[in-house]
């Protein structure tokens, strides 16, 4: 197993998933904030694997390696890739329905492109639940379904905001950059920053 710090999943997520990054930056605890870097970290290799393959089979093979790495390092095993080694085994265990779930949702996406949306929930809920095991599925399901660009259904999101607990907040705020990316826009780095830092602040998308 490649041995990576923290840290450098850290830097490694600013610069490949800089709004996923800004919005952990909301998470008070640094243990809890490494925990999100590096369950979004697993997404970002779940989510290379389509874009890596020229086939489905070989995708198969590849998410199928990650439902056995997964399961196995839940069980006790050693951790088979850094990000799984940072986000813990506690939280593994605790999330692996809903990471199983955003596996098998990709591996699906590999011949039929509209089940992406149901791994983009799970790894989002799974982001919520990490924070606040508390948080309901509606509100997160209704957040990820407005993001990356589908603004128009960010009031209903934000009505159903209201029941997702404050901890859980920085688990969906990115989706707040919709507004921007609806309108074919690519904010910088600061306007990013300010509308999730007012998301945060508000509770609002």
């Amino acid at each position: 197993m490649n041995s990576l710090s923290n840290n450098t999943l850290d830097e490694d997520l600013r610069a490949r998933d800089p709004d996923r990054w800004l919005s952990s930056r909301f998470v008070g605890d640094a243990a809890q904030r490494a925990r999100l870097v590096a369950l979004y970290t697993l997404d970002g290799e779940w989510a290379r694997v389509a874009g890596a393959v020229t086939a489905p089979l070989a995708g198969e093979i590849r998410f199928a390696w990650w439902s056995e790495a997964l399961e196995r390092f839940a069980g006790g095993a050693a951790a088979d890739h850094p990000a799984l080694a940072a986000l813990g085994r506690q939280a593994a265990s605790g999330l692996r329905p809903l990471l199983d779930r955003a596996i098998d949702a990709r591996r699906a996406a590999l011949v039929d492109s509209t089940a992406g949306e149901a791994a983009k929930i799970s790894l989002m809920l799974a982001a919520a639940r990490l924070l606040d095991p508390s948080a309901p599925e509606d509100p997160v399901r209704k957040a990820a379904q407005a993001w990356p660009d589908a603004s128009d259904r960010l009031t209903a999101a934000n009505e159903a905001l209201r029941a997702l607990p404050v901890a859980a907040f920085p688990a969906v705020a990115h989706a707040t950059l919709a507004r921007a990316y609806a309108r074919d826009r690519k904010p910088g780095a600061l306007e990013k920053r300010l509308r999730i830092t007012w998301a945060v602040l508000t509770g609002r998308l």
